[in-house]
C-alpha cells in the first residue's frame, strides 16, 4: 500500500509477478510507489455459453485462486502480504476479463475459424483482439487507480507518477491479454464442439433406435400375412369338406385378429400372460381345424407369467410345430408349451411329438415364422438370447428359447 503523502519517484519501473519481483519502485529521495503489472495466468474453463452469473462466479474463483497463490508465495519468502497487488488487483483484473468474455464469445460464435472462411475469421479476431487486449488492461489499471484515489491511499501529487509507471504494465498486459483472448475463444469452441458432438451422438442413437424400431415393426408385420395365408388356405379347404368347422375357424380368426390389435403396434414386448392369451386365440383356430386330433398342453410356471416377451412370439413357434410336426398325420399329435424362470433367464419350450426332423439340418424346418423369430430376438436382446431347434429324446422336435428375464 502507498502511504498518504508519498512523493513520486524519478524512475518508475514496473515488473510482472511472472518475473518473480514484488513490483515495488524504489528511489533515492522518496518513499516507494508500488508498481506491478498483471501476472501470467490461465483462462478459466467456461462450460457453457451462458452469460451473467456463471461467468462472474467462474472468474471470481480464478481470481481467488491466483490471489491465494500470490499471498502464499510472499509468505513463503518471508515478505509482507501485498494486499493491493496480490489481492485487490487480482480481483479487478479477472472481473474486467469477465466483462469482456461475453463479446469474445459472441465473436467466436459469429466467426468460427474453420471451413472456407477460416482466414477471414482469423483476421476479424486479430482486429478485435488488438482492441480488447490493450483496453482490458487499461481499464484494469484505471479501476485500480480510481479505488486508490477513492480511499485516499494515493495522494494527488503521486497520481501522475503512478499512472506513468503503468505504461510498462499496459504493454505487458496487451501481449498477455492477446493470448487470453484466443484462450477464451478456444475454450468456447472446444465447449461448442463437445456440445455438437453430444447432440450428434444423441441424434445418431435416436436414428438408430428409429431404424431398429421400424425393422422390428416390419418383422412383426411379416408374420401377419404369413399367418393369415396359412389360416385362410385351411379355411378354403374346409368350406367344401366341413362348412361348420370352416365357419368356426373364421370366428376364431376374428377373435385372434381383435386380440392382436388390442396389443398395439407400438409395443415390441408384452407380459407372457398376455402372449398366452393370444396363443389361446390361435389355438382355438387350430382346434376348430384339427378337432380331437390336436392335443395342447400348457406347462407355465406362475413366476414366469410376468416376464416380458416379444409380441407374437409363441404363435409362429406353435404354428411351425403344427405345420411341420403334425400336419399330414392321421392320428394328429400333441403340442406342449412350457415356460419357466431359470435365475435371470426365461426358458420357453415348444415341443411336438410328430415325425421329428426330416434331415439333420435344423434349417429344414425353419420357415418364415422361425427365421422371423430369430431375427427379432437378436435385435431385441443381442447376444443375451438363443433359439435352438433339436430332436427330442422321446420323439418329435423341441424349440428351446432362452431370453433375459425382465418385467420392465
Amino acid at each position: 500500500m502507498l502511504a498518504e503523502g508519498a512523493a513520486p519517484d524519478n524512475e518508475c519501473v514496473s515488473s510482472g509477478a511472472a518475473m518473480g519481483t514484488t513490483g515495488a519502485v524504489s528511489g533515492t529521495t522518496g518513499p516507494q510507489v508500488a508498481s506491478r503489472s498483471h501476472p501470467r495466468h490461465h483462462v478459466p474453463v467456461i462450460r457453457s455459453s451462458s452469460r451473467g452469473v456463471k461467468i462472474v462466479v467462474t472468474f471470481l474463483l480464478v481470481a481467488l485462486f491466483f490471489a491465494t497463490q500470490g499471498v502464499m508465495v510472499r509468505v513463503s519468502r518471508g515478505l509482507p502480504i501485498d494486499w493491493q497487488w496480490d489481492v485487490m488487483h487480482e480481483f479487478l483484473y479477472w472481473l474486467i476479463w469477465a466483462a469482456f468474455t461475453p463479446p469474445i464469445i459472441t465473436a467466436a460464435q459469429r466467426w468460427p475459424v474453420s471451413g472456407d472462411t477460416g482466414w477471414k475469421s482469423v483476421a476479424r479476431h486479430l482486429g478485435l483482439m488488438a482492441i480488447v487486449a490493450p483496453v482490458q488492461i487499461s481499464i484494469t489499471y484505471l479501476a485500480h487507480f480510481a479505488l486508490l484515489r477513492a480511499f485516499g491511499v494515493l495522494p494527488v501529487e503521486l497520481s501522475g507518477a503512478w499512472l506513468e509507471a503503468r505504461v510498462t504494465g499496459v504493454v505487458w498486459g496487451t501481449f498477455t491479454g492477446s493470448l487470453y483472448y484466443w484462450m477464451i475463444a478456444a475454450v468456447y469452441w472446444a465447449a461448442e464442439f463437445q456440445r455438437l458432438y453430444r447432440a450428434e451422438r444423441l441424434q445418431a442413437a435416436q436414428l438408430e433406435a428409429s431404424l431398429a424400431d421400424a425393422r422390428l415393426n416390419a418383422l412383426r408385420a411379416q408374420l401377419q400375412p404369413h399367418f393369415l395365408f396359412n389360416t385362410l388356405n385351411a379355411v378354403s379347404v374346409l368350406t367344401v369338406e366341413d362348412p361348420p368347422r370352416a365357419k368356426q375357424m373364421v370366428l376364431r380368426l376374428s377373435e385372434l385378429l381383435r386380440a392382436s390389435m388390442d396389443v398395439g403396434d407400438d409395443r415390441h414386448e408384452v407380459p407372457l400372460s398376455a402372449e398366452l392369451e393370444l396363443l389361446q386365440a390361435y389355438l382355438g383356430i387350430q382346434r376348430a381345424r384339427f378337432g380331437e386330433r390336436l392335443q395342447i398342453r400348457l406347462e407355465i410356471e406362475p413366476s414366469a407369467t410376468a416376464a416380458l416377451v416379444p409380441t407374437l412370439l409363441l404363435q409362429p413357434l406353435v404354428e411351425n410345430a403344427i405345420r411341420h410336426g403334425l400336419e399330414g398325420s392321421e392320428n394328429g399329435g400333441a403340442i406342449t408349451v412350457s415356460a419357466r424362470r431359470n435365475g435371470d433367464e426365461l426358458v420357453i419350450e415348444v415341443r411336438d411329438d410328430g415325425r421329428g426332423l426330416v434331415t439333420d439340418a435344423a434349417g429344414a424346418r425353419e420357415g418364415v415364422g422361425l427365421a422371423n423369430s430369430k431375427e427379432r430376438l437378436a435385435r431385441l436382446y443381442g447376444d443375451h438370447q438363443y433359439l435352438v431347434l433339436r430332436t427330442h429324446p422321446e420323439g418329435g422336435v423341441v424349440v428351446e428359447l432362452v431370453l433375459p428375464f425382465h418385467t420392465a
